[in-house]
């Protein structure tokens, strides 16, 4: 394994540490927006169910006047928050999962199945 180390000036530190306030603040935003269109979409189900890319595109049409210290450093940050927020929740909800099958546990093959279910826990998956 080949393994690079960091060693940051105090910019670069400063940096650093600004980028991973805007990624956490992105992520926190997101969730609470993404629960409260989950209640708005179980109270009316004819509005759309929250998504990472319309959440990425909202928080992109505000950030400039409501979050304008978000624009001090890369874009990169705030999307990849938005993304794995995404994915988080992708992945607590195996059964729609899109190498599960995405038609429910049920009608998968008992070893794609299993997988499914393992990849819930911390770290890899195990071969059943």
């Amino acid at each position: 394994m080949h393994r690079i180390a960091l060693d940051p000036n105090n910019v670069q530190a400063t940096y650093f540490a600004r980028a991973a306030g805007v990624a956490r603040f992105a992520y926190n935003w997101a969730l609470a927006e993404w629960q409260r269109q989950y209640d708005a979409w179980k109270a009316d189900n004819s509005l759309p169910k929250p998504f990472q890319a319309a959440l990425r595109r909202q928080l992109n049409a505000i950030k400039r006047e409501q979050f304008s210290w978000m624009l001090e450093v890369t874009k990169n940050a705030p999307q990849m928050a938005i993304i794995q927020l995404g994915d988080a929740f992708k992945n607590f909800f195996p059964w729609s999962h899109r190498s599960c099958g995405g038609t429910g546990l049920a009608a998968l093959p008992r070893r794609v199945t299993a997988w499914c279910r393992l990849s819930l826990g911390a770290g890899a998956p195990k071969e059943p």
